[in-house]
């Protein structure tokens, strides 16, 4: 296998018929071999995982991983606060995983906000409902990323590189934020920061957001158009790097 995904529901390609998704174009369009292990709702808490425990396995050449804002707060909904601390402060070889159950959310605000989170074209009165329900008590700080949420993500992502370095893999961030409730310009930033003092790859996607012509009709994930034009900019850095 060739290139390994992660990230939720907008990269699993909810909506669409497997041959309309991002993994579909990808492989065409590289004819690179793509196993999607993306799925509804994962954050980091669960993508992390899934890479260690399964997508290693594959041995890809490629390990994309596509941010989205609920990989921030969704991470309250399913750890506490100490074990979120406890992960932050465990030496990133140290960490380990071991089987687990299926995790259920721990409030229905967590779920609220999650599905919410996915439609970033629909419902304009998330903005007023997202005041309404009590956000998770470890608020973000989409300024500095000082907070637990960020601080959890960030190390996760630098455990996803490093395990992705051991099995000779090149582990790639690709952001998936709006200028809306979902996502905005600041999440970009610290990402495009951090990757950028962590040697980490970074692939820009953002010319492809707020297109509505690539959305599902009131849904907000991608279709089979948002799917192809994601698929070619990724494809179009895959290239660039093989060429060296």
């Amino acid at each position: 296998m060739d290139i390994v995904l992660l990230g939720d529901s907008l990269i699993y390609g909810h909506g669409v018929n497997q041959d309309r998704t991002i993994a579909y174009f990808l492989e065409n369009f590289t004819n690179y071999s793509v196993e999607n292990l993306a799925r509804t709702a994962d954050s980091s808490f669960q993508e992390i995982y899934v890479l260690n425990k399964y997508g290693l396995n594959f041995q890809p050449k490629y390990v994309l991983y596509f941010f989205f804002s609920n990989d921030l707060y969704d991470v309250a909904n399913v750890l506490s606060k100490e074990q979120v601390m406890e992960f932050i402060e465990t030496p990133i070889e140290n960490i380990t995983f071991k089987e687990r159950a299926q995790i259920k959310r721990s409030k229905f605000k967590g779920f609220i906000l999650s599905v919410l989170s996915q439609r970033p074209y629909i419902l304009g009165a998330y903005g007023l409902v997202k005041n309404d329900i009590n956000q998770p008590s470890t608020k973000l700080d989409e300024q500095n990323g000082s907070f637990l949420e960020w601080n959890y993500t960030k190390k996760a992502i630098l455990q996803m590189k490093y395990a992705s370095d051991l099995a000779n893999a090149e582990f790639v961030m690709i952001p998936i934020t709006h200028e809306n409730p979902s996502g905005s310009p600041e999440q970009f930033s610290i990402l495009y920061d951090f990757s950028s003092q962590n040697n980490i790859s970074f692939i820009d996607i953002s010319s492809v957001f707020n297109i509505s012509s690539y959305y599902l009709s009131n849904d907000g994930h991608y279709n089979e158009d948002g799917s192809k034009a994601v698929a070619a900019i990724v494809a179009k850095y895959l290239k660039t790097k093989d060429e060296y």
